[in-house]
């Protein structure tokens, strides 16, 4: 049984979140993004249609959001913030990451989702990961480097080695860093 788990990936950057190619996010929780039900009026989460994703005992009912420690988000940003990092050291900011299995791939779409849900940052695992670490009862942290921007579906736009070149150097800082648990 681990005593916590660290997942380090890429994401890509929603509009407003002040997050470009090359910077570092934190997540301060995770959102299943498109788990519910999409109406004439718009998307509604779980919690909406009345399905928890997980409900323990003892613990609250579990939606669409599964949020981390703030003590632990506060000090693994700090971390990263105050580390040494190669060439230019990236933005870090912390926030709310959207897990979706359809990435947005038109800005409409990245907008909808970055006001339904505040998120910083979108990816294709981190809720499902975040989920088991709470039903398990194991700290979660989430670091994602920003590997492109949501909007307009450009390719050619995206730094996919950089941004894993970048997030293995945060995982790295994080493991090398004080306890932050």
């Amino acid at each position: 049984r681990p005593d916590w788990v660290l997942q380090v990936g890429v994401g890509g950057a929603y509009p407003g979140s002040g997050l470009e190619i090359g910077d570092v996010a934190v997540a301060s929780e995770e959102v299943y993004g498109d788990v519910g039900v999409r109406l004439r009026e718009g998307w509604k989460g779980s919690e909406e249609i009345g399905i928890p994703l997980l409900r323990k005992e003892g613990d609250a009912a579990f939606y669409n959001r599964f949020p981390l420690d703030p003590e632990v988000v506060g000090k693994v940003e700090r971390i990263l913030v105050g580390g040494t990092w190669q060439g230019t050291a990236p933005v870090v900011r912390s926030g709310t990451f959207v897990t979706v299995q359809e990435c947005s791939g038109t800005a409409a779409m990245g907008r909808e989702r970055q006001q339904l849900f505040g998120g910083v940052c979108e990816n294709m695992e981190g809720a499902a990961a975040a989920h088991l670490c709470r039903l398990y009862g194991v700290d979660f942290v989430e670091v994602r480097a920003i590997s492109n921007r949501v909007e307009e579906r450009d390719k050619e736009g995206w730094d996919l080695p950089g941004a894993g070149r970048r997030g293995q150097e945060a995982a790295l800082l994080l493991l090398a860093g004080e306890d932050w648990r």
